[in-house]
């Protein structure tokens, strides 16, 4: 068992000390950027302290363990891309996917940190299944809450498994993500004009044929 830094109560309270709701949201960040460097497993308590300017006894005054750490700081990333829903998924699904674009242009360790979640999905099967039951699934729940009211509405077609749909919509995007870099040479670079293009390009495969036509 660990057992964190004593921190003496004067130092708690001395003036000009970073408050507390700071100090929280500076070991979210510092943890996703040591996520996103060494790992899960090379992740540790000390160096997400460091990064942050906090000590250790800081950390664990608000988290017993590291896994509970890590499922917070994920789960930031989240509520920084609501699930949207005005009762139109065409519109839903291109602002949803152009707030996930924008926030891995605007944060470039977002995309180190998924290259690292993948690469580590084998090493540690259990942190990783928590995230899915705890973080993914959720999320996933509402993205076909959404679609099954789209089809009640006559938007998308009613034989289709909803969980088709995510794949083609999401899947273009890791392509994107993970591969970009890598594959050949494209027209022009994949931007939010591009999401509205793919989103179109799906709606077409997935829209009643009467709407259409």
């Amino acid at each position: 068992m660990i057992i964190p830094d004593s921190e003496p109560e004067s130092a708690q309270r001395r003036p000009g000390r970073p408050r507390s709701a700071q100090a929280h949201m500076a070991i979210l960040q510092a943890t996703l950027e040591e996520l996103a460097e060494e790992g899960y497993q090379g992740m540790t308590i000390e160096g997400v302290a460091a990064r942050a300017g906090v000590s250790k006894a800081t950390i664990y005054r608000r988290w017993s363990s590291k896994e509970e750490l890590v499922m917070e700081a994920a789960h930031r990333i989240y509520t920084d891309i609501p699930v949207i829903n005005t009762g139109h998924l065409r519109r839903d699904f291109v602002a949803i996917y152009t707030l996930a674009y924008r926030a891995i242009q605007q944060n470039p360790f977002l995309q180190r940190l998924i290259f690292r979640a993948l690469g580590e999905v084998h090493i540690n099967p259990e942190i990783y299944r928590a995230f899915v039951e705890r973080l993914f699934a959720p999320r996933l729940q509402q993205f076909i809450e959404l679609i099954k009211q789209a089809q009640e509405r006559g938007e998308v077609r009613s034989d289709l498994d909803p969980w088709l749909i995510i794949d083609m919509v999401a899947g273009p995007l890791f392509y994107h993500l993970m591969l970009g870099p890598l594959a050949p040479s494209q027209p022009q670079p994949f931007n939010e004009a591009i999401i509205e293009r793919l989103i179109d390009t799906v709606f077409e495969g997935i829209a009643p044929q009467t709407a259409t036509s």
